[in-house]
């Protein structure tokens, strides 16, 4: 009897800015937003969000204060 294996295919979670808020920098080349959706949950300024990195022994609680992108396309939250 033989058996099937499936290949399991990570993809990468869904993203799409939300509400423009205004542009800044010195050239005023950065979009800064109110939200943003990322893998479905939608996130606005000053969530408290539930944070974890791969290999950290404890997740900890942070506050979105800040989401941009710069013009090359570079995502931010602060």
């Amino acid at each position: 009897m033989s058996q099937t294996v499936e290949a399991l295919v990570e993809k990468e979670p869904e993203f799409t800015w939300g509400i423009k808020r205004g542009m800044g920098g010195k050239k005023k080349e950065v979009q800064f937003y109110e939200s943003f959706t990322y893998d479905g949950i939608e996130y606005f300024l000053y969530d408290n969000v539930y944070l974890f990195n791969d290999g950290e022994p404890e997740p900890y609680i942070g506050k979105l204060v800040k989401i941009w992108e710069q013009p090359q396309q570079i995502r931010k939250v602060k």
